[in-house]
């Protein structure tokens, strides 16, 4: 009786670690998920994504996965400048965009945005403001200061947006900088 029981122990706990081993059904190695789109005009991204287990029979069964895009994008720099650009579809902009300056470093007086065509920056005497597809605004340094940028006077494309913080009236050198890539489509 005592060696029956044992046997009947032991295949229990064979079947238990044949099961637990991975015996029993698995998911295939399903495909990546798709690319984003581009987001809409509700915010809204999607792609194509892929799920697989129990509720699958195991089988890789793609469904519609759906993200907010940003609407803004915060920039902080070292040393205290801190700005938020938008409205954003993502990197994505077009019209007319707001540059909130909502910190920056105490010594600062003036605050310089500007945006230019990425790859094009002035070469050694040239003067900036007469670059084409660039916009610059320079403003006195203030919390809460907005500064409005017009898209519609540039080209479509990739832009360097740069929000640069001095105590010179003229330029650099700068307390702090802050910048990001925005992609202009109007």
């Amino acid at each position: 009786m005592k060696v029956k029981q044992l046997f009947i122990g032991i295949v229990f706990l064979a079947l238990i670690g044949l099961f637990i081993s991975g015996c029993g059904p698995k998911c295939p190695d399903c495909p990546d998920p798709a690319a984003w789109t581009k987001c809409s005009e509700t915010a809204v991204k999607t792609r194509t994504n892929y799920r697989c287990g129990e509720r699958t029979s195991y089988n890789c069964e793609s469904y519609s996965e759906e993200a907010a895009c940003k609407t803004q994008i915060a920039l902080e720099g070292s040393k205290g400048l801190e700005a938020t650009v938008s409205p954003t579809l993502d990197e994505t902009v077009k019209g007319t965009i707001s540059v909130t300056v909502n910190s920056f470093p105490t010594d600062a007086t003036k605050i310089w945005v500007m945006m230019g065509q990425q790859g094009r920056q002035p070469q050694p005497g040239e003067d900036p403001f007469s670059l084409p597809n660039s916009i610059i605004q320079i403003e006195d340094a203030v919390n809460g200061k907005v500064v409005y940028i017009d898209t519609t006077t540039v080209d479509n494309g990739v832009y360097t947006l740069g929000v640069m913080a001095t105590s010179n009236p003229n330029g650099a050198p700068w307390a702090d900088v802050v910048q990001t890539q925005l992609v202009v489509e109007n």
